[in-house]
């Protein structure tokens, strides 16, 4: 029977029902093969099972595969998470179901070498073609519009850049510096050229605000250029 932590807001005279309905949806087979989630699923390839509850509560919505454990074998203890022998995400089959706990789960995972990078996470919306030419024309000063052509943030462009995500696609030693600066930084609104006017104009007199007026600037951005804070690499 189903386990009561699913069914604690549901009508004794309903519970039969919602068991048919699950099973309903699993390609049940021989014991050894995997038994396939045939109604929704995840980016992941996880399945999703709805259970109606009384108004004004909202349906349950469960992971298939925990559905199928609580149906075959029993509870599911507190903060336990259900894992495939298998490694289908998809896979409904009990005897390929097991407890453990979240880091058991990550080590399983690990043990496997399933864990989603690149072009087989789920919700990836790059490939490592982009990647290598994202970090490419960044490099040669394209920064301002590669987020929006590739429609992602500035800070996913610049954890690539970095080499913090999509470790596994190398990062040649002249594209990762410790920490990015002047035209390379993805926030930047400066050249070289300009920052050399901006320390020529301030020798001549003017003031921070003046400067930020006419280079459409802070007047702090101003002074941290002039006292060589920011772009210290432009002589």
């Amino acid at each position: 029977m189903m386990s009561s932590q699913f069914f604690v807001d549901v009508p004794l005279a309903k519970r039969a029902a919602i068991v048919e309905r699950f099973w309903s949806c699993v390609s049940k087979g021989d014991p050894c093969v995997c038994w396939e989630w045939q109604g929704r699923k995840n980016k992941l390839g996880y399945g999703g099972f709805s259970i109606y509850r009384p108004r004004p509560l909202r349906p349950l919505e469960i992971v298939s595969h925990r559905v199928a454990y609580s149906l075959a074998v029993g509870e599911i203890g507190p903060g336990l998470c259900v894992c495939h022998q298998c490694d289908n995400p998809g896979c409904c089959n009990p005897s390929h179901l097991f407890l453990g706990t979240s880091a058991e789960n990550n080590r399983d995972r690990a043990n496997k070498k399933r864990s989603a990078v690149g072009e087989r996470a789920g919700a990836h919306k790059l490939t490592e073609s982009q990647v290598e030419e994202i970090r490419c024309r960044y490099r040669r000063g394209g920064s301002p519009q590669l987020a929006v052509e590739y429609q992602v943030d500035a800070t996913t462009i610049l954890a690539i850049v970095r080499g913090k995500w999509w470790s596994h696609v190398p990062v040649a030693a002249a594209e990762a510096p410790g920490r990015l600066s002047g035209e390379r930084h993805h926030a930047a609104k400066l050249n070289a050229a300009t920052v050399v006017e901006i320390r020529k104009h301030h020798l001549q007199g003017m003031g921070y605000k003046r400067l930020a007026r006419l280079f459409g600037i802070s007047p702090a951005t101003a002074r941290e250029v002039v006292t060589r804070k920011t772009w210290s690499h432009v002589p």
